[in-house]
């Protein structure tokens, strides 16, 4: 078997092609064309094709975005009328009363219409208890409003809760107004209203206790 000689890489060069000894005629010599000159390498358009991103249809519109920041802002102006009022009378401001339920609500209104489920399954627990939460939230605003004592525990005064509610319809569709929004006072955010006044509540009377 034949044996082929090996390339010193470190003392030889690859494929060189030695020049022929004597003189020979240089003049139909010529320089390769550089292909590696710093224009032609600007000048080619080196971008690299990509796919087209494809994002998820959004689950939530801009308009719905929107809705969230005024509830946010129509929660607030509540806040300031109390405690303007009890400024005005010289008396305690009753925020402790008035749970900070920005997030909570606003949270609970990011998951509802966030949900991939059919929206026409109705929760008809909450729907039967629409009523009932209703009456109590009118109740413990007409209390903290007026600065009356605590309501009762079982049964709600009819007058108490026309007042309350007559109250809050008024205030509400002021400030739906003035911010330029749909008032829609719906079972889920009643059921959200309700749980923050349930925890205040229940914190006062146990220091009235």
């Amino acid at each position: 078997m034949k044996k082929h000689r090996l390339m010193d890489y470190n003392n030889e060069i690859p494929f060189e092609k030695q020049v022929t000894a004597g003189f020979h005629d240089l003049s139909e010599d010529r320089f390769d064309k550089n292909e590696d000159l710093p224009e032609s390498i600007f000048g080619e358009n080196h971008e690299k094709k990509r796919s087209k991103l494809i994002l998820p249809e959004p689950q939530i519109s801009d308009k719905e975005l929107e809705d969230i920041i005024k509830i946010g802002h129509v929660s607030d102006s509540v806040r300031e009328l109390v405690d303007d009022s009890h400024i005005e009378r010289k008396e305690d401001s009753p925020t402790t009363l008035l749970h900070d339920y920005n997030e909570s609500a606003r949270i609970n209104a990011f998951s509802a219409r966030t949900q991939r489920a059919a929206v026409e399954d109705v929760d008809t627990t909450v729907a039967k208890a629409d009523d009932l939460i209703k009456s109590e939230m009118y109740s413990l605003i007409e209390w903290n409003v007026e600065g009356k004592e605590p309501p009762p525990k079982q049964i709600y005064s009819k007058e108490a809760m026309e007042l309350a509610k007559k109250m809050i319809d008024i205030e509400a569709t002021k400030m739906a107004e003035a911010e330029d929004i749909e008032l829609k006072l719906d079972s889920q955010m009643w059921q959200s209203i309700s749980v923050s006044f349930r925890m205040t509540h229940a914190t006062k009377m146990q220091k009235l206790g």
